[in-house]
């Protein structure tokens, strides 16, 4: 600040460099972020909340800019060939639900086409009450749109704000129908799970830009987490997993829904599990890469396999599982309800019935709890198969049932 003597230094608001878990040096947990505007503005929070009002936003302005200038749609990032990330073969479980950074939401880059009611309209063109189709064909309204800014000089240097793009074509024929940018965080929805589209970069049909002049991000919010269509392909809507404020107008959600302020604290609910590693993820890559003419590892050569789906009463699924190629090694199963893996399950538990009939060492047994019971008025498909290719230990109906009176 400017006195009668000179300049001299003054703290306008000050936050702890990191939360409680020694991460997050880009301000307050668990709503902290430090993030620059297309002017060189810089937004932030000093303490929990921020914008929902328990904490302070600060913003501090480039006064060497005269006038804020429009990002612009990544188009042409300055390199998108890295070297081809080969896929491997499978080596480790799936993680369920990890929460994504406070720092890096999922979103759209502008231009992004979104599809609703009236056809394909651009991100940046919605508005809260538009109605947006599902990939699963509902219809549902826009609760809130959320955006946020970086000039490239900001950009440039934090990996996790430079875009990724899904090129024209890249996970099927005609999808997504031209590139589709978004942040290296916002999810697909490929085979039953959600997966961040920095897992699936495999420098050909699917890069991350390298460098760009500016980006600027949107996000599309309904009354809960489901799956768009953006540019024809399946992708994640925005999710409040304590990531709202990192958007330059998140106090307009809050002066919408005053009462949603108070309960910034309740846990996320994703519409399918979202994976980040494991199996699945592998499993993906390996197909995008074979899509894009890349040189992919041979797979694993598994045996014949012997097994039993014993059990599904809603809640709880049992049975047992052998690899003749490998007799005393366990198995890795997917559980598959309704067409989606909801579940990993592993065949090495040890049953006495099993070693007595002459199963290997008896410890081929699995013994899993779904992470959500099934609904007792639907009639439900599961099976259970083979992660590493998909054969089947059995598969059962389980028919709908009244509700509990």
């Amino acid at each position: 600040m400017k006195g009668a003597n000179g300049y001299s230094q003054t703290t306008l608001a000050s936050f702890a460099a990191t939360d409680n878990a020694g991460s997050n040096a880009t301000g307050a947990f668990p709503y902290g972020s430090l993030t620059a505007d297309a002017s060189g503005n810089l937004y932030g929070t000093t303490t929990y909340g921020g914008a929902n009002g328990t904490g302070t936003v600060f913003r501090i302005s480039n006064v060497a800019i005269s006038a804020p200038t429009q990002p612009t749609s990544p188009t042409t990032p300055v390199s998108t060939n890295p070297t081809p990330t080969q896929p491997t073969s499978p080596t480790t479980p799936v993680s369920t639900n990890p929460t994504p950074p406070a720092n890096n939401a999922p979103c759209y880059c502008t231009g992004t086409r979104i599809l609703t009611l009236r056809g394909e309209v651009a991100v940046e063109a919605l508005a809260i009450g538009d109605t947006v189709m599902t990939a699963s064909g509902q219809h549902r309204p826009i609760r809130w749109i959320g955006t946020r800014s970086y000039i490239g000089r900001f950009a440039n240097t934090n990996p996790a704000v430079l875009p990724v793009c899904v090129k024209a074509g890249a996970l099927a024929d005609g999808i997504p129908s031209r590139d589709l940018w978004v942040s290296p965080d916002h999810a697909l929805y490929l085979d039953g799970v959600l997966i961040p589209a920095e897992h699936l970069v495999n420098g050909a049909t699917i890069v991350k830009a390298q460098a760009v002049e500016a980006v600027t991000y949107w996000h599309v919010e309904l009354d809960s987490h489901d799956v768009l269509l953006a540019e024809g392909a399946p992708a994640e809507s925005f999710i409040d997993d304590h990531g709202r404020a990192i958007f330059h107008n998140a106090d307009t959600f809050h002066a919408l829904y005053p009462e949603a302020a108070q309960a910034w604290s309740t846990p996320a609910v994703y519409c399918a599990e979202r994976v980040t590693d494991g199996f699945v993820l592998q499993a993906v890559r390996r197909r995008l890469a074979v899509r894009a003419g890349l040189a992919v590892a041979d797979l694993p050569q598994f045996g014949t396999l012997l097994g039993h789906f014993d059990l599904c009463d809603g809640l709880r699924v049992t049975g047992w599982a052998q690899d003749l190629a490998y007799p005393d090694g366990l198995v890795c199963l997917d559980i598959v309800v309704d067409g989606a893996v909801v579940a990993l399950a592993y065949a090495d538990r040890y049953r006495a019935d099993l070693k007595a009939a002459g199963i290997g060492d008896g410890g081929h047994a699995f013994d899993l709890v779904l992470p959500q019971p099934l609904t007792p008025d639907t009639t439900h498909t599961i099976e259970v198969r083979r992660s590493a290719d998909a054969a089947c230990v059995g598969m059962l109906q389980l028919p709908a049932r009244a509700l509990a009176a």
